[in-house]
Order: structure tokens, then C-alpha cells, then sequence
């Protein structure tokens, strides 16, 4: 599948790197909550998150610049990770679907790549669900 390019595009599941902004919380049921607008993540804030005991990967959703080429997920042109996301649709609970509040859609690498299919899973996603 060949998709179109746009000027910018930012990943949604970025890791907690300075410069990255947070996304939501991932709340008790496993589902993120999506904040508004989008905090820019600094040391101080990192530091912080580091003191409270809160794990990042586990607690936080973060986006960033999508890296295409030089990350892992990338596949063909296309995000692997947002795929696989897609994908899993079928296996989570019925979903509303209406599109959630979303402080990145216009620039999303994943609502470009799967329009509101990805939207809808996306608050299902977790950077380190273990």
C-alpha cells in the first residue's frame, strides 16, 4: 500500500523523549485518556514523573515526530505499528464511534495512514503494557 506524503507527521506512540509531547494518561480500565492541549515534555517534567514512581512507558502515551525510515515500525512506506493496531480492532470492546478528541489528528502519521479506524483503537495502545 503506497501512502501519500504530508509535510508533517507525528507518531502517537513516541517514546518519553525531551522535545515529545505528552498525549494522555493510561487509565485503571487500559484505555488512554487524552489531555488538551498536548504538554511539551522537559527534564524538569521527566524528573518529576521519575520522582512520583510513575513509569512512563506503562502510565503515559507521548507523541512525537514519526521517524519513518529510521524507526523500527516503519514498514514499506507505511507505519507497521498502526497496522498492527488496526488490526486488533476486532478483539476490543465495542467501540463508540464517534472520533475522540484528539490534539494531533491533523498531523497524525496514523489517522493519514488508516483515517478513523486507527483513531478508534488508538486510545487502546500502550507503549509498555507489561
Amino acid at each position: 500500500m503506497s501512502t501519500p506524503k504530508i509535510a508533517a507527521s507525528t507518531c502517537p506512540s513516541a517514546p518519553p523523549e525531551i522535545g515529545s509531547s505528552l498525549l494522555g494518561i493510561v487509565q485503571d480500565n487500559g484505555s488512554v485518556a487524552y489531555l488538551s492541549p498536548n504538554i511539551k515534555l522537559t527534564q524538569a517534567l521527566l524528573d518529576d514523573f521519575s520522582k512520583q514512581g510513575i513509569a512512563t512507558g506503562k502510565r503515559l502515551r507521548f507523541s512525537g515526530s514519526c521517524m519513518k525510515e529510521d524507526c523500527v515500525q516503519w514498514e514499506a512506506e507505511h507505519c507497521g505499528l498502526a497496522d498492527v493496531a488496526v488490526a486488533m480492532k476486532a478483539n476490543l470492546p465495542e467501540a463508540n464511534t464517534a472520533l475522540p478528541k484528539c490534539g494531533i489528528r491533523d498531523t497524525c502519521r496514523w489517522f493519514f495512514q488508516d483515517k478513523k479506524d486507527a483513531c478508534l483503537v488508538c486510545k487502546y495502545v500502550i507503549r509498555d503494557p507489561s
